[in-house]
């Protein structure tokens, strides 16, 4: 009798902390994404060229890094924190998601996402010549 009550509640809190689990791992991803972003923008990378060979933009190319799918649906936005554009200013790449919680939460909960962000900010190395600031959708 006692197992059979304490089952639902151990199994729900099983599915909790793996969906945490996801939840974290989607956060890890999306900083690394961020992170080389930061990088491609700060030395002005020309994705035209090898060996990336891309007619994407830059903020695309780097929504298209992460490892899921689900993950390649983040919005990427680079800006210039300072306004300035000049070598040694910085420059910020942040990416983010609206992750789903747990489908048993949506009673429970009155907002069912929540959103992951990755960022980085990286010092500009040269002008930016092959980008622009702005975001995806």
């Amino acid at each position: 009798m006692e197992f059979g009550l304490v089952v639902p509640l151990l199994c729900f809190l099983v599915l909790v902390l793996v969906d945490f689990g996801k939840f974290m791992n989607y956060w890890l991803d999306l900083t690394h994404v961020a992170n080389y972003g930061a990088r491609l923008a700060a030395v002005d990378t020309d994705l035209a060229k090898p060996p990336f060979n891309s007619a994407l933009s830059l903020q695309t190319f780097i929504q298209h890094q992460a490892e899921t799918e689900e993950l390649r649906g983040a919005t990427v936005c680079i800006s210039f924190p300072t306004g300035d554009q000049t070598a040694g200013s910085p420059v910020k790449v942040q990416v983010s998601y609206d992750y789903s919680l747990v489908p048993l939460l949506d009673s429970l909960l009155p907002r069912r996402t929540l959103t992951v962000r990755g960022s980085a900010t990286m010092r500009l190395e040269h002008l930016p010549e092959h980008f622009a600031a702005g975001c995806t959708t």
